[in-house]
């Protein structure tokens, strides 16, 4: 899969990926509509993620995990440091 700076990429679990367009509905209904809590990233970039997916009991993320380097669960959308102002306001 073609990856975009342009786009948000969409991190499953599973390890699988989708990209989707930069925007706060787009994304929010990517991750199903859940409370979204950002995850802040040194180069300025973050990860949204479920705000309860502890809680959830969701399945651990290796590859969002990985980008964020502490340890993630469920649906993760990784929105780049260009497109944060356009997506989160």
């Amino acid at each position: 899969m073609s990856v975009s700076v342009l786009t948000v990429s969409v991190i499953h679990p599973n390890g699988s990926q989708d990209e989707v367009e930069p925007s706060w509905d787009v994304v929010k209904k990517a991750l199903n509509n859940v409370m979204l809590e950002p995850v802040w990233l040194s180069d300025g970039s973050c990860l949204l993620v479920d705000e309860e997916g502890l809680l959830k009991n969701l399945p651990y993320n290796p590859l969002a995990s990985q980008v964020a380097g502490q340890p993630l669960v469920g649906t993760a959308a990784l929105v780049r440091k260009r497109l944060v102002k356009k997506v989160l306001g």
